[in-house]
């Protein structure tokens, strides 16, 4: 996990989950389980957003089973029931940006035949 947060001339702090420098906690953006730095987490996550760019613009984001972040392609697990309507706010596991999620549901019927005289 990141580094914890500590005030410092009323200041909230932390040091970046990845090259370990003291940054202003309120600049900083999750990476799966570690805060960085703005600087660190760009670094990290703009190559993740150009390598799926082709995979978003020819619709791998579009109904899906999973969440597939529309940045970096990973698979995020529904955590929530869904209850229709409007869009959620989700936040990305992977790569700590925020999206939104529209929930689709389709039905499917079985019919059976009725015995008997009552049909």
């Amino acid at each position: 996990m990141g580094w914890p947060c500590y005030n410092k001339d009323g200041i909230s702090y932390t040091r970046c989950g990845n090259c370990s420098e003291e940054t202003n906690a309120h600049e900083t953006r999750w990476f799966e389980d570690k805060l960085f730095c703005l600087p660190c987490h760009e670094s990290t996550v703009n190559p993740l957003i150009e390598e799926f760019t082709k995979g978003y613009e020819s619709g791998e984001c579009d109904w899906n089973d999973e969440i597939k972040c529309p940045y970096c392609g990973h698979d995020n697990e529904p955590a929530d029931a869904f209850d229709g309507g409007e869009p959620k706010e989700w936040q990305c596991k992977k790569c700590g940006l925020e999206f939104d999620v529209e929930v689709e549901y389709s039905y499917t019927f079985q019919t059976i035949r009725r015995e008997g005289p009552e049909r």
